[in-house]
Order: C-alpha cells, then sequence, then structure tokens
C-alpha cells in the first residue's frame, strides 16, 4: 500500500471518530455567517458552528516569526477534547476538574477546570507544528520543490482514493479536519518532522549509538526480566497445592547448576515450570519495564538484584515468583509501549530515539516567544462547543 495511507492513517489515529457530527461537505466561502449551520440534529455538540466561531485564518497565537490560526488550533482542540471524553458523545461539564474520581491525582492541589486541562495540551500541541519549522530552520533542513510536488500529488491520490472531494472532505471532517487545506498542513508538516528525525538518527537509526541508548538506559532506570512463576493453590489456573515450595524445589536447581549456559538452563526451567505462559508469548526475549510499572515486590527485588543473578521467592497476592535479571538489549519491546496502540512495536532503541526527538522539539517549542492574541483570550469553549438536545 502506498506510503500516503499509512501517513494519512497515522494522523487520523490520533483521534477518536466524533459523534454526532454533520460531515456534509462545507461552502467554499470562509465568512461567519456561511459557516453558521443550524444544528439539526436530536443532540450531540454542532462541530461546523464550533468551528466557525472564529475566522479560519485569523491569528490565535504569534510563537516567534510563527503563528497559530484559529483552524490550526481547532484541530488540536477537537484531538484533545476527543480523545479525553471518548468521543464527545454526552455533555461536558467544562467546569469540572480533569482528575475527579482519581486516586492518583490530589484535587486540593491540581485545581484547573477541564477547560483550562483542555486549552493547555492544546496549545502545547500546536506549537509543536511551529517547533517544526522553527527547528527545520535551525538545521538547515526544507522542503524541496520536488517534495512539494510530490507531496501535492499525494493529496490529489488520497481524495482520488477516497472517493472524491466530498468524500475526502467528509471522512476528515469526521476526524477533526474541517478542510483539506488544514490537512495538507498537516500533512506537510508530518513530512518535514520526518526529514528532522532521519537527519537526526538516520532513516534505520544507524546514527544512534549505543552509548546514547546506554545513558537512557541508566537514567531512566530500564529493568529487564525473566522469570519462573507460580499461582496461588486457590487460582484456578494453579498447578500445585505448596506452590512456594515448588519453586523453593526450582532454587536448588538453580543454585546446584555448574554448567556453562546458566541462560538456557532458565529458559528451560521456566518453559517447563512456569505458569506464566503468557510471558513466553509476550516477551520471549524478556520482560522490559521501569520500576513503577510494576508491583512493587517485583520492581524492588530487581533492582537489588546485579545482572545475571536471580531473586529469593518473591510473593504477589496471586502467586510466587523467581526473577531473573538479564542484561538489557536494544530491540526488545519496553512494557510501557506493549499497550501503547499508536506505537505497539516501539522496540527501546526506537523509544530512546523518539524520547530524544521528543526532548529537542520541546526545547524548541520553548524557544520560541509567546504572545496570545485578544481573540485567543476570549475562548469559551463552553461558548464554542454547545450541546444541543438531551442532558
Amino acid at each position: 500500500m502506498k506510503r500516503y495511507i499509512a501517513i494519512l492513517l497515522s494522523i487520523l489515529l490520533l483521534i477518536t471518530p466524533i459523534f454526532g457530527c454533520d460531515t456534509g461537505s462545507s461552502d467554499d466561502d470562509n465568512s461567519s455567517d456561511s459557516l453558521l449551520p443550524e444544528y439539526d440534529g436530536d443532540y450531540g455538540y454542532d462541530f461546523e458552528r464550533a468551528f466557525a466561531a472564529f475566522p479560519p485564518d485569523i491569528v490565535m497565537i504569534y510563537a516567534g516569526d510563527y503563528t497559530v490560526t484559529w483552524e490550526e488550533l481547532f484541530v488540536h482542540l477537537m484531538i484533545n477534547i476527543i480523545n479525553y471524553t471518548g468521543g464527545m458523545s454526552y455533555h461536558i461539564d467544562w467546569d469540572q476538574n480533569p482528575f475527579e474520581g482519581s486516586d492518583e491525582v490530589d484535587l486540593t492541589v491540581y485545581t484547573e477546570t477541564l477547560e483550562d486541562y483542555i486549552m493547555h495540551f492544546s496549545v502545547g500541541d500546536a506549537l509543536i507544528q511551529e517547533a517544526t519549522y522553527y527547528g527545520a530552520s535551525l538545521m538547515g533542513i526544507s522542503i524541496t520543490d520536488a517534495e512539494m510536488a510530490e507531496l501535492m500529488l499525494e493529496i490529489d491520490e488520497m481524495t482520488e482514493f477516497f472517493g472524491g472531494e466530498e468524500a475526502f472532505l467528509a471522512l476528515l471532517w469526521d476526524e477533526g479536519f474541517p478542510n483539506i487545506e488544514i490537512f495538507t498542513e498537516f500533512y506537510i508538516t508530518n513530512f518535514l518532522k520526518t526529514k528532522i528525525y532521519e537527519e537526526m538518527f538516520g532513516k534505520d537509526l544507524e546514527l544512534l549509538t549505543d552509548e546514547q541508548i546506554d545513558e537512557f538506559v541508566n537514567q531512566e532506570g530500564f529493568m529487564l526480566t525473566k522469570h519462573i512463576f507460580r499461582f496461588v493453590p486457590t487460582h484456578p489456573r494453579s498447578g500445585s497445592d505448596d506452590p512456594k515450595g515448588f519453586l523453593e524445589d526450582i532454587l536448588v536447581q538453580l543454585d546446584e547448576y555448574d554448567g556453562d549456559d546458566f541462560d538456557a538452563f532458565f529458559d528451560e526451567l521456566m518453559y517447563e515450570h512456569s505458569e506464566d505462559t503468557g510471558m513466553f508469548e509476550q516477551y520471549p526475549d524478556g520482560f522490559l519495564f521501569l520500576y513503577d510499572e510494576m508491583f512493587e515486590g517485583y520492581s524492588r527485588a530487581t533492582d537489588e538484584l546485579e545482572i545475571g543473578e536471580y531473586s529469593d521467592i518473591v510473593t504477589a497476592d496471586y502467586g510466587y515468583y523467581i526473577i531473573y535479571r538479564i542484561p538489557v538489549t536494544y530491540d526488545i519491546i519496553p512494557e510501557g509501549h506493549q499497550w501503547d496502540l499508536m506505537q505497539p512495536d516501539k522496540t527501546l532503541r526506537e523509544a530512546v530515539a523518539q524520547s530524544m526527538f521528543d526532548y529537542t522539539f520541546d526545547i524548541w517549542r520553548e524557544s520560541l516567544p509567546l504572545t496570545f492574541t485578544p481573540e485567543f483570550e476570549s475562548i469559551e469553549l463552553d461558548e464554542i462547543f454547545i450541546w444541543y438536545g438531551l442532558e
């Protein structure tokens, strides 16, 4: 499948499909009156009317020599609102605390409203767009005329592939892009970010050194383990009345091993006796994680081990572990990325590159002096995203 399909999907995956949105084509006239249709749905948010709150090209933020317009900010607002709410299919209380009901956030300390929260992240995301151009200028990277012509051709091909301009516009609007022009801008920026990434790390990450990865691993505290696990006797998958005693026998075998391939010996015992079969399927080369991604006993026991050492029996509510700590390798998928729906197969090497890439962009973004216009200061999300119909 052509590259433009993959890039389109990667952009669209940032946003959950919108509910209650009229996806018909809009008039070419960008005047306020032409973009204020009457809402004719039973209930939901009128996104076309929300977009019409300001002229599309009005400047909301000056970021150094760059600007963020309303249509740019609107896309990021849509992304963050929909990702937070899972589709905006219900009436949102913009004055509520975004972490209400969470045990992990002290609500007496974090007192911002959902509107503050959404605006904060939307502005930050919009400024990444401008940081892309700023960083490209610092690195002397630009899009050539030939590349731009190819990008425009790909937009035309996408339009045709998805059924013509009206159908493509409907698809884009469903995903938060109010017109093809703003999608094209995102598409071009995405291409420029790819050029920056490849300049920094190479197409196959050949410019990312082992020393850089090691520094990242040590700084973040990644640990790689394998383990032999047995369930408590009351668990339906338990195969032993005395799982702890069973593992004590395994420890004796490990202690008495005097061969020259302990790794293979541990694997043999693990595959034969461990009841954590998911370990074999999901982490055949080991379980790569950060301290706070596992329960305290597992993480603490691993942290106390040197590379090549194995633990005594570690107790959890549901069973018992013998943990074997092994050297971190670069092409294992970290636990934090196992369930990342956006990038489920990102290896440690790729995660390091992405982290360094994001850190660089944060520096570029923070280097841009910001001026917020009166139009930006007048934004009230509860007056822009209006719920119609049932409460």
